[in-house]
């Protein structure tokens, strides 16, 4: 495919799945968007089943265009309004794209709607294979234009905004699985954060709440954990705690009672991508919840339920006390 004709079809693409409406409608305008992009790659994806460092490989990273349809067009278009939204108060955006994998497709509706001119995009890629690819992108699809800066660089590692800068107007970043393990979203947010916006700068999503759901003699209580914002962590449950050395999030929930299930307890995930946008519950398999399982049942006993995000290590378990 020749290079413009990949950025046609690709605006065409996204253009596409910003207007479907209905769940089949939504679903196929991402399968387009997802053959026109691993056709342009002809193979160079790979087919590793790891990635690197907790890193999504290549093949799994652009999957998601079309395993997570609502997800991808709901912040193809937030991150267009961002940028639009910003366009009113300054001559050029400086928008700040974290864990572009190949394709960097949730900035592909934008770079197709808006002047090169407008808006200055700084990339950041940790895995090696779809940094490549990315950069193979930039150049088929046209889009150099756009690009100040791209970077090979885990984006959970300290320090690095001495090399990628600060000041973005429009940060974004969707580097999540269930619950906010196996993938470093928590420790990129807590890691950067507020350190590389400017002020009135937006980062995508705004917020994301953990909290625990479990049924308790009967009755059904679920207790707000913690709320993951650009500014950091905020604790909603009084056995938080933070430790912003070494970026980590911990907590326990202690219970006792009867539970009539084998697996009682789940974590869910709440995604907030901008004031318009709330990705559903089950919707997505981000905020699917995560189930917990432990021992016999019925039970009754004292359990207690930890937590440990951030850093490179996570862990949700459920053990008796």
């Amino acid at each position: 495919m020749k290079q413009g004709e990949a950025a046609e079809a690709i605006r065409e693409s996204c253009a596409a799945l910003a207007e479907a409406e209905r769940p089949d409608s939504i679903q196929n305008a991402a399968n387009g968007l997802h053959n026109i992009l691993s056709g342009l790659f002809e193979g160079g994806l790979g087919h590793s089943p790891l990635g690197e460092n907790g890193l999504l490989n290549s093949t799994s990273a652009l999957s998601c265009v079309f395993r997570e349809p609502l997800r991808t067009q709901l912040y193809q278009g937030a991150v267009l309004d961002a940028v639009r939204t910003c366009l009113e108060r300054k001559d050029v955006c400086r928008v700040l794209y974290i864990g572009t994998g190949p394709a960097a497709s949730l900035l592909l509706h934008t770079m197709s709607q808006v002047n090169p001119e407008e808006v200055s995009v700084t990339f950041l890629e940790g895995h090696k294979n779809s940094f490549r690819l990315l950069n193979y992108l930039i150049y088929a699809g046209g889009f150099h234009d756009f690009v100040d800066e791209t970077f090979l660089v885990d984006a959970r590692n300290s320090g690095i905004t001495d090399r990628i800068g600060s000041n973005f107007d429009v940060v974004v970043t969707e580097t999540m699985a269930q619950a906010l393990l196996y993938e470093p979203q928590a420790a990129i947010t807590l890691n950067l954060g507020e350190e590389v916006l400017s002020e009135g700068g937006v980062w995508l999503p705004q917020r994301v709440r953990i909290s625990l759901e479990t049924t308790l003699d009967g009755n059904k209580l679920e207790l707000p954990f913690f709320d993951l914002e650009p500014s950091g962590v905020s604790g909603r449950s009084a056995d938080f705690t933070f430790d912003p050395q070494e970026q980590r999030v911990t907590g326990v929930f202690d219970f006792e009672g009867s539970w009539a299930e084998r697996r009682p307890f789940k974590i869910n995930t709440a995604i907030q991508i901008d004031e318009g946008r709330t990705l559903p519950s089950e919707s997505s398999a981000i905020t699917r919840s995560w189930l917990l399982e432990y021992g016999q049942s019925p039970i009754l006993r004292k359990v207690r339920v930890s937590y440990q995000l951030g850093g490179f290590s996570h862990e949700a378990t459920v053990h008796r006390v």
